[in-house]
């Protein structure tokens, strides 16, 4: 098996740069995008297609800000964002695409928030929060709720299935949400508040825990979770 590496990049946030160029900055002939790159979806299209023409591929996953202007109507907007993205070169949509290169397959999803990432913060009082925050209704709260779910079973089913597939000896799995509270609960602008569980959901932690302790992986050599 071939050594395997790839740039991650997260986070952009690009609508606050005044200029975004990755011209020679590029480490590895693959790159990583695991969300948040853009709100405005022209914004978005733009920095992956520029991506596109730095790296032979790039493997993006949708983060929480993409659907920033769309959260009353996740349908609509999952169906407009893959229709935008089927039309840039080089570019893999990772959600319900596993890629394999040299052994090493990469799965993964966005994750959403359960608002319950942390089960000693009310989820009511945060799922509240997140809804005044974002001025959505009720039901698009739930509807993210089942997202996170949904997700979550997505990667422990492509784990399950992937660990028996003869050309696949790591498995590399993104998300774009914490997979674990530990790795933000050092944060004292976020550790108690309802903001915290606005991060992932418990779910996506428990099975990802799952995952670490092979109670899924009996057949896979390594298992890598990236956030």
């Amino acid at each position: 098996m071939m050594t395997f590496s790839f740039d991650l990049i997260s986070d952009l946030h690009v609508d606050t740069w005044p200029r975004f160029d990755w011209t020679g900055i590029a480490t590895s002939p693959v790159a990583v995008v695991a969300g948040d790159i853009a709100i405005d979806r022209n914004d978005l299209v733009e920095v992956l297609t520029h991506l596109g023409k730095n790296y032979q591929a790039v493997f993006y996953i949708d983060g929480n800000d993409e659907h920033t202007h769309y959260l009353n109507n996740l349908t609509y907007s999952y169906a407009d964002l893959v229709s935008r993205l089927e039309q840039i070169p080089n570019l893999v949509y990772l959600q319900d695409n596993v890629v394999v290169i040299d052994g090493v397959a990469i799965l993964g999803t966005n994750g959403w928030f359960g608002f319950d990432f942390d089960p000693t913060i009310d989820p009511t009082q945060s799922a509240q929060w997140f809804q005044d925050k974002f001025s959505i209704t009720g039901d698009a709260v739930k509807t993210i709720g089942k997202m996170a779910i949904t997700d979550a079973m997505y990667m422990i089913n492509s784990v399950k299935r992937l660990q028996t597939h003869q050309d696949v000896k790591k498995i590399v799995m993104i998300t774009h949400t914490v997979p674990d509270p530990v790795l933000i609960s050092h944060d004292i602008n976020l550790a108690g508040t309802w903001r915290f569980n606005a991060w992932a959901t418990n779910s996506c932690d428990k099975y990802m825990l799952l995952i670490l302790r092979k109670k899924y992986t009996p057949g896979v050599l390594d298992i890598i979770i990236v956030q």
